[in-house]
């Protein structure tokens, strides 16, 4: 999901899980072919318009525990954190696959999980 900004803008680019549902909540990509992988770049709210000078502030909204999934002929956990407070970049084992899942288990608070942009890439050694 690339919508050509990670941040607010003037129109809608942010998948908010439904606050009814309780989490987890997740997002699907993908595709016909398989596609060789080995980074994914999520880029979850952090609010980067709130300047707050409270020490070792984490905004509630922010995804705090989650899984990256690859489907390789069932579902494989390869890249995740349980204690997160940012935007990611994550490397992972390169392999082919059909498809990728974000599970978002918990947030700061929050009771929806919000990505604005997800990437995926496969980097080669310089």
């Amino acid at each position: 999901m690339v919508r050509g900004t990670n941040r607010p803008d003037r129109w809608t680019n942010l998948y908010i899980s439904d606050p009814g549902q309780p989490l987890p909540a997740w997002l699907e990509l993908r595709w016909l072919r398989p596609r060789r992988i080995n980074r994914i770049e999520i880029f979850f709210d952090t609010d980067v318009n709130r300047h707050s000078r409270r020490a070792l502030f984490v905004y509630p909204d922010c995804v705090k525990r989650y899984d990256v999934l690859v489907d390789r002929g069932g579902w494989q956990r390869v890249a995740g954190e349980s204690d997160n407070y940012l935007r990611r970049v994550l490397d992972f084992p390169e392999g082919e696959t059909s498809g990728v899942r974000l599970e978002m288990h918990e947030t700061h608070g929050a009771r929806s999980a919000r990505v604005y942009e997800i990437r995926l890439y496969r980097e080669t050694a310089g």
